[in-house]
């Protein structure tokens, strides 16, 4: 389904759901939702402490691997030569972390956000690097899928560069049929851990702004945060689901990796380079 389509079903069908979100049973039959003490997981090993100062950054849907052979393919070939990859509708089933354990070096650190069950499939959001976090946290969405009833899942990790300075990485996957006001309290809940961070950050995902308003709560809040946009030379998508935002650090145009199509969202790739930061500390003019 194009985005132009996905978005005018996303728009219709929320306008007559959002109302009951907030009141809804913890889960629908057939799903779980986990608790806090078994968000986290790290399913594969990290192997090493630093993270490059400057490094290749992937962030993408991977709509749930559903097309598993071409999915594994198009992952393996674009992680090449990268350092921070952050996926959302990420699985811990039978297949996907098998796939993530053959991408050499990597660790990977998985954020449920509900169980499928009887088949125990958990599914949320998962950031992998060679470098392994000194700190992971996650962040449920406030409200809930109508329906479902499931949260969406953020996953907020950071990371030691070489230079000594910390990174944070918000890994978002952003609440879909709900109203924008419901949607704001998804952002909202992020902004003060953004903002006790003292050092560089990416806020980066699949933010589900397919709609103004959504949009610009999103742009608000980034705003607020001092995060710079990621632009995408020959964006050409109907509705833009997927952003990069960053702050502290240098960045090239991205690329949107249109070329790939085993998911419904392209992958997105910026080069990141945070070995400046360390000088803006020491003139006392880092955000």
């Amino acid at each position: 389904m194009g985005f132009a389509a996905r978005s005018a079903i996303l728009s219709f069908a929320a306008s007559f759901v959002f109302a009951t979100t907030a009141f809804m049973a913890p889960a629908y039959a057939g799903s779980s939702i986990p608790h806090d003490s078994k968000v986290l997981e790290e399913i594969i090993p990290h192997s090493r402490d630093l993270l490059s100062d400057k490094f290749s950054l992937i962030v993408w849907n991977v709509h749930k691997g559903s097309q598993q052979n071409k999915w594994a393919q198009d992952l393996k070939r674009i992680s090449s030569g990268s350092e921070l990859i952050m996926l959302q509708e990420a699985m811990k089933d039978h297949y996907m972390p098998s796939v993530l354990r053959s991408i050499t070096g990597f660790g990977w650190i998985f954020a449920t956000s509900w169980i499928k069950t009887p088949e125990m499939e958990e599914t949320g959001v998962a950031t992998g690097s060679p470098a392994r976090p000194i700190v992971s946290a996650f962040r449920r969405s406030p409200g809930r899928e109508p329906f479902t009833s499931t949260p969406k899942m953020s996953l907020v990790n950071t990371y030691r560069l070489e230079s000594g300075v910390n990174l944070m990485t918000v890994n978002i996957h952003g609440i879909n049929f709900v109203s924008v006001k419901n949607y704001k309290t998804q952002i909202d809940d992020l902004v003060p851990v953004i903002q006790k961070h003292k050092g560089p950050v990416i806020f980066a995902g699949d933010f589900n702004t397919w709609n103004d308003g959504r949009t610009q709560v999103v742009m608000n809040a980034t705003k607020k945060l001092g995060l710079k946009q990621v632009h995408f030379p020959g964006d050409n998508r109907a509705t833009k689901f997927d952003h990069i935002f960053i702050r502290g650090c240098v960045f090239s145009q991205g690329t949107l990796r249109t070329d790939i199509k085993s998911s419904d969202h392209p992958p997105l790739t910026v080069v990141v380079d945070c070995a400046y930061y360390k000088t803006l500390v020491e003139l006392g003019a880092a955000p």
